[in-house]
């Protein structure tokens, strides 16, 4: 009886770990561990400490086993390529022709409080005002890009 314990405990263990890969949370990890210890727990009380040695050894060197093979041929599976991201995204989200308009005239089709919506050489692009808030209809010129947010100044007079 003892045996059949610490095998059903260990493949138990191993499910559940190779699981906690596919299910979000630890329980399933924590479980598995749980498995695997009382496996071992279950080879010294039942088949002595001889064995339990035995055992606890066979057992780790399974788990290396397992996890260096898991570790080596999992992410080439169909599965792992559709769970694990590939590619990742350009360094700069800032389309490059932005740079290009800075210094160009537009106006606002939406008050600037601080950020709104301006039309520069036939565009529409979401804006920011140093200024803060700036009516719809200002004309405005293109200051300076940082990083996804381009910043306008007006041109009105700013005593009037």
């Amino acid at each position: 009886m003892g045996a059949s314990w610490v095998i059903c405990l260990f493949l138990s263990g191993l499910f559940l770990l190779i699981a906690e890969t596919f299910v979000p949370g630890v329980i399933l990890g924590v479980l598995g561990g749980l498995c695997i210890a009382g496996s071992l727990v279950c080879g010294f009380y039942f088949l002595g400490p001889g064995w339990g040695m035995g055992i606890a050894v066979a057992e780790l060197g399974l788990l290396v086993g397992v996890f260096l093979a898991w570790i080596k041929f999992f992410p080439r599976t169909p599965l792992a390529k559709r769970m694990v991201l590939s590619s990742s995204a350009p360094a700069s989200v800032v389309p490059s022709d932005w740079n290009r308009l800075v210094g160009q005239v537009g106006h606002l089709e939406s008050p600037c409080r601080p950020v709104g919506v301006a039309r520069i050489g036939g565009r529409r692009y979401t804006v920011a005002s140093e200024e803060g808030f700036l009516p719809r209809g200002t004309q405005v010129r293109v200051k300076r890009v940082e990083g996804t947010q381009m910043i306008v100044e007006s041109l009105r007079d700013p005593a009037g």
